[in-house]
């Protein structure tokens, strides 16, 4: 019966566009009619499998529940398409924020061959994330570990898919857990990253300066910044964004867009626009990924991807 109530609120959502409707209204419902313990494993596409859990309640887990027996690649669309394109040229990839593994699966599927590190420093979710690797079969480097500027621990605020070692607001449970550099680590695996995606909740700055002889290998970087830093509230994401720029970094703003779920069944084109801090224009919500790449366009081109303005 669940399932089918699950797959009601599917239908529902998937032709209702308006957000406040769906945070308001349907997404307590699902939590009411799911319970706590629910689990599904749904295809996000390509065959890509994932368990997903009711009791998380991050808009990653809901976009890929109830949408993705819809819609190939439900969560950040173009951010997948995009990432989708740099992986099948990438040898080693890094996932820093791996949550349930959806990044991970995604080059695994397109590039069998890559070397693919995720890190994921919450206990609960660090399990779920091995689990969803073995259902796929997937070569993946699960790493029960945060990514940081030094070795050693950091104390992990967890809140479902915001958990950051950045305190916020509200009070949430807090996890010790083992931390490591990006530097660290891959001169002891002799291996560096050509492609990264950060999904920190804030914590991207400091992962970065633990990351200076990885980033001497030019590799491709994903990362998710947040509206309100860009307008000026936390200096150094603005500070961020500009040390990338000094060593050589072109970057560019992801725009994936919600508003229009039922086309994503059709090809889509991966473009991205200049980055341009004080530009809020260029944000469809209050989160957006940047891209951050020494390619010039003529290459970005070449693998597909498109610049516009």
């Amino acid at each position: 019966m669940k399932y089918i109530g699950r797959k009601l609120i599917s239908q529902i959502l998937y032709h209702t566009h308006s957000e406040k409707y769906q945070n308001i209204l349907m997404w307590p419902v699902a939590r009411r009619v799911l319970g706590e313990q629910y689990i599904e494993t749904v295809n996000i596409g390509d065959d890509i499998r994932m368990h997903l859990y009711s009791d998380m309640h991050d808009m990653a887990v809901k976009s890929l529940l109830f949408y993705s027996d819809r819609v190939h690649y439900a969560m950040e669309p173009i951010t997948a398409r995009l990432f989708i394109k740099l992986a099948k040229h990438a040898s080693c990839i890094v996932a820093a924020g791996g949550h349930l593994g959806y990044y991970s699966l995604i080059a695994a599927k397109h590039n069998p061959l890559a070397s693919i590190y995720t890190f994921e420093p919450v206990s609960k979710i660090y399990a779920r994330l091995v689990e969803n690797a073995k259902l796929n079969n997937s070569n993946i480097h699960a790493e029960h570990k945060a990514l940081s500027d030094t070795e050693g621990e950091v104390i992990m605020n967890v809140d479902d898919g915001q958990s950051s070692v950045l305190s916020g607001k509200k009070k949430v449970p807090q996890e010790k857990v083992r931390a490591t550099t990006m530097d660290a680590y891959f001169s002891r695996q002799k291996n560096w990253p050509n492609l990264i995606l950060l999904d920190v909740e804030g914590y991207e700055a400091t992962v970065l300066s633990g990351a200076k002889e990885t980033l001497a290998h030019k590799p491709d970087l994903i990362m998710e910044i947040n509206l309100h830093m860009i307008r000026g509230a936390y200096k150094g994401e603005i500070q961020l964004t500009q040390n990338l720029k000094n060593l050589g970094y072109s970057l560019y703003i992801i725009r994936d867009n919600y508003k229009h779920l039922s086309m994503l069944t059709t090809p889509m084109e991966v473009s991205v626009a200049p980055f341009r801090p004080g530009d809020s224009s260029l944000f469809t919500s209050t989160w957006a990924n940047i891209f951050a790449t020494m390619k010039t366009s003529a290459e970005l081109e070449k693998f597909g991807i498109q610049i516009t303005d």
